[in-house]
């Protein structure tokens, strides 16, 4: 079974929805997105974010605090360290 999904985020549009819920401790992460200073998201390829893909809105929510952006592309990978070698 693939080990994660990347994701590279963008302004939200049309389609369906998912969210990604962030840990008060990841707030700095969470506002990184919403600055867009992170584009890329990467979580554990579950049944709920292995389907996710290129036009999907995604809810990012962290408390309180949300803001919607969508999906430009993900990729899925068998292995961490496949993923590993991939971050630049």
């Amino acid at each position: 079974m693939p080990m994660a999904v990347q994701l590279n985020i963008s302004i939200a549009m049309e389609s369906k929805t998912i969210q990604l819920r962030f840990r008060a401790a990841d707030r700095n992460i969470f506002e990184s997105i919403r600055k867009g200073r992170k584009k890329v998201e990467t979580r554990t390829a579950s049944p709920k974010f292995i389907k996710i893909k290129a036009g999907d809105n995604l809810k990012l929510i962290c408390g309180n605090d949300s803001f919607n952006k969508s999906v430009k592309n993900a990729k899925i990978f068998k292995t961490i360290s496949v993923v590993l070698k991939n971050i630049k």
